[in-house]
């Protein structure tokens, strides 16, 4: 399924479609999340460069705790993809990078105090797993 939607040059509008009012952004990001959820590291990659992951970090703050659920594993699938593939330790740290690039870890740092426990917790799993602070000197 998923590298027939790559196949059909779905992605890309898809990605478009987040852009729309609400009804329409809400199926899009769906579409996206089954998408990333069922990809491997090498169509992970080809989303990433199609523009995903500003989609999950732009909706993190949305009012429906359901797409903020979505946003949040679509963007751990996404980062823990990369970092299990040690021959390139440069893709983690490019993932990380457009993920703070587009606001993400500030908004998932703001989802610490959602009163939605599952979203508390997967924001805060988050943070310590892939997130150092810049001013140690490392992603």
């Amino acid at each position: 399924m998923v590298q027939a939607v790559i196949d059909a040059n779905l992605l890309n509008p898809l990605v478009h479609l987040t852009n729309a009012e609400y009804s329409i952004k809400n199926e899009a990001t769906w579409a996206i999340f089954n998408v990333v959820i069922r990809s491997s590291k090498e169509q992970i990659r080809f989303m990433v460069n199609e523009g995903c992951i500003k989609v999950l970090c732009d909706l993190l703050l949305c009012s429906n705790a359901d797409i903020v659920s979505i946003c949040l594993v679509g963007l751990e699938k996404i980062l823990s993809a990369a970092e299990s593939d040690k021959e390139h330790k440069e893709v983690i740290i490019q993932y990380i990078g457009m993920v703070d690039d587009c606001g993400g870890w500030d908004k998932i740092e703001r989802l610490q105090t959602h009163p939605d426990i599952d979203i508390f917790e997967m924001s805060t799993m988050m943070l310590v797993k892939h997130w150092v602070s810049e001013s140690d000197g490392f992603y």
